[in-house]
């Protein structure tokens, strides 16, 4: 099933010919605009901002609290050399079940932050997109409207 940019490309090139018809009478352009943005704003919603932070926290707090309890319950005379490296990065972490709850909750800031700034970024390119897509479809009406007199 094609992504909502595709369908959004195939709806301007419809309303554009749709516009160069005379069936349907004038129609005005900025509902033409509208009806092309339509696939996109309905297929690609803006990101909750704190939602995807919030995920990415919880991924990566569990994830590397789940890592640490499983090289301590599973022992042995080195626990965990390579994962004990993180406490290079991640102030408090060792391979102790203190390090592990500190290590998860600054992984969990850390991703947070990841998150927050890949939502802020996601938002901003479609806003930008769909902007750009609004010029170029009411150019291109002015255009044929200007052919047409």
């Amino acid at each position: 099933m094609p992504g909502p940019l595709f369908q959004t490309q195939l709806g301007i090139r419809a309303l554009r010919s749709l516009a160069t018809t005379r069936l349907l009478g004038p129609v005005r352009p900025d509902r033409i605009v509208r009806m092309a943005l339509a696939p996109l704003q309905i297929g690609l919603g803006l990101a909750s901002i704190v939602a995807l932070g919030a995920a990415f926290a919880f991924v990566a707090g569990v994830g590397l609290f789940l890592a640490t309890a499983v090289l301590l319950l599973k022992g042995g005379p080195t626990v965990g050399p390579l994962l004990s490296l993180l406490g290079q990065y991640l102030v408090g972490f060792g391979m102790t079940w203190r390090g592990a709850a500190v290590g998860s909750v600054e992984a969990g800031a850390g991703a947070f932050a990841l998150g927050y700034a890949t939502a802020k970024l996601r938002n901003h390119t479609l806003a930008a997109y769909a902007a750009l897509t609004q010029r170029r479809v009411a150019a291109d009406l002015s255009r044929r409207v200007l052919d047409d007199v």
